[in-house]
């Protein structure tokens, strides 16, 4: 009697363990909504056990709510009696419906570490690995669930998936080799320019230069001009000077005017009638403002031979910029037009992911059938 009064009382005790609570029943009875407030209160009263964690975050999922979902199974994860591997792939689904495609991949990693076999959470690493760009190892994983699930019924979707992934993969090698020797050329174009647009006297600092230069000496050269035009008077009057000295001979008037015609150059400033009217010094003072209006005269040309070739150097590099910035248009209209595909091929990946995820978006009475979520042996 007594005997049979304990094994009543095991039963009972274990019964009371196992037993599910209101808000697990409410959950698997597909009313997530109303199961929410129930799992709270029970970890709020202390009962925060893995599996209370695990269906809370389960019941933030299907409500849409991920990034509470996402804190809950992080919850769950530092109870000392978690579930890794269930917490984990099931806080990486919650990441991947907030397109936070990295930290899915992280957690689906988490859950295969404790379990190499968790094929479901290979496969989804796989997809989110895809969708956050990494084509490479998305493929190794891919690769690897089927060693792992080789009688799945996605098998010949992920075989041609795997193919796909295998073009792009050499399709973008390709494309990025194409796009660095077009950078490598273009580079090399605009040295070219910048090169001729600096000519072999300098760089374009020069023309800034010159053109200062003449802007600078424009009002000098109009001067020396207008000095050269009108010749310095004399400043003994030439009348006064023959009444002054009327006793000096014809022909001695004639040997200084002579010989004063013949030592200046044709081109002299001075006129034959003015040097009769200057002194020495005044003739060699005009001698050297004509040396130096002549002086000034050469350096202008040069500056203006200098402008002109700036000039023409400008010309050339401006005819060189448009030809480049036409190269430019009609790449980026081919960059575009490339994008534009890559676009389309990488739409066309990730919706073949998004239809192989795996999660518990489903998740009803019967879900435990595929993924145990209650089972006590990953739960305690």
């Amino acid at each position: 009697m007594k005997k049979t009064l304990l094994i009543s009382l095991f039963f009972i005790l274990i019964s009371a363990l196992y037993a599910e609570s209101e808000g697990v029943k409410l959950f698997k009875a597909n009313y997530p909504k109303d199961a929410i407030p129930l799992l709270e209160q029970e970890i709020a009263e202390g009962n925060a056990s893995a599996e209370i964690y695990n269906y809370l975050g389960l019941s933030y999922y299907q409500m849409e709510e991920y990034e509470k979902s996402v804190k809950v199974f992080e919850k769950g994860l530092q109870t000392p009696s978690s579930s890794t591997k269930i917490l984990a792939f099931n806080q990486g689904n919650s990441y991947y419906a907030l397109a936070d495609y990295e930290k899915a991949a992280n957690s689906y990693s988490v859950a295969i570490a404790q379990d190499p076999e968790f094929s479901s959470a290979i496969l989804n690493r796989a997809n989110a690995l895809l969708m956050a760009g990494q084509l490479t190892n998305s493929l190794e994983d891919y690769e690897l669930y089927l060693t792992k699930a080789p009688e799945n019924e996605q098998k010949e979707q992920i075989s041609s998936l795997i193919e796909a992934l295998k073009e792009e993969i050499a399709r973008r090698e390709e494309e990025r080799l194409r796009l660095l020797a077009e950078q490598a050329a273009m580079w090399e174009l605009v040295d070219d320019d910048f090169s001729a647009y600096s000519g072999n006297d300098g760089n374009q600092w020069e023309k800034i230069e010159t053109e200062n230069l003449e802007d600078r000496f424009a009002g000098d050269k109009k001067n020396w001009e207008e000095f050269a035009a009108d010749k310095p008077e004399s400043s003994t009057d030439k009348n006064q000077l023959a009444l002054d000295d009327e006793n000096q001979k014809t022909e001695d008037w004639e040997h200084v005017e002579n010989t004063a015609i013949k030592e200046v150059p044709e081109n002299s400033l001075a006129e034959k009638a003015d040097w009769k009217g200057l002194s020495d010094d005044e003739q060699k003072e005009l001698k050297k403002v004509e040396e130096e209006v002549r002086a000034e005269q050469a350096r202008l040309n040069e500056l203006e031979r200098k402008r002109l070739e700036t000039e023409q150097a400008a010309a050339k590099a401006e005819a060189e910029r448009k030809k480049l910035e036409e190269k430019l248009a009609k790449q980026k209209a081919e960059e575009n037009a490339i994008k534009a595909e890559v676009e389309r091929r990488k739409k066309l990946l990730e919706d073949v992911a998004n239809s192989l995820q795996q999660d518990t978006s489903n998740m009803s009475s019967n879900a435990e059938e595929t993924i145990d979520y209650s089972a006590e042996g990953e739960l305690d």
